[in-house]
């Protein structure tokens, strides 16, 4: 995707903090161009008063463009927020992103394990992706 794509869904938008995220992202290309959520968070913080947790509402919007195919990099290391332009930025998104996931699963499992040492019997229910 090209930023043709990028240009053309941001028109598609309305107004909202969902495209002036996705404004600023446009000009964050590459891992060395991250912008630090604290920064997302204090572009946005004057702007959109009304919302309560403005940080969280960042990481929806974020999210939300990601469901719409926007591949949106992050950097655990402080960098921040970027657009992938390249192969080796996704597979490592691709990869922290992935190991997140099995991180909430293996919390899951352990959870239904003490719920089941607490409450007893499992009752039948419908076959789990994390059992």
């Amino acid at each position: 995707m090209k930023n043709e794509f990028y240009r053309s869904f941001i028109e598609s938008l309305p107004n909202s903090i969902k495209k002036d995220v996705a404004q600023v992202l446009l000009q964050h290309r590459g891992k060395e161009m991250a912008i630090p959520r604290v920064q997302l968070v204090g572009l946005f913080a004057s702007k959109y008063r009304n919302i309560k947790d403005i940080d969280r509402a960042i990481r929806f919007a974020i999210g939300q463009l990601r469901d719409d195919h926007w591949m949106i990099g992050m950097s655990h290391s402080g960098d921040g927020y970027f657009l992938v332009t390249n192969m080796d930025e996704f597979d490592q998104f691709i990869e922290d992103y992935t190991e997140r996931a099995y991180t909430v699963i293996e919390k899951s499992k352990r959870m239904r394990e003490t719920a089941l040492q607490v409450f007893g019997v499992k009752k039948p229910t419908q076959m789990s992706l994390i059992d």
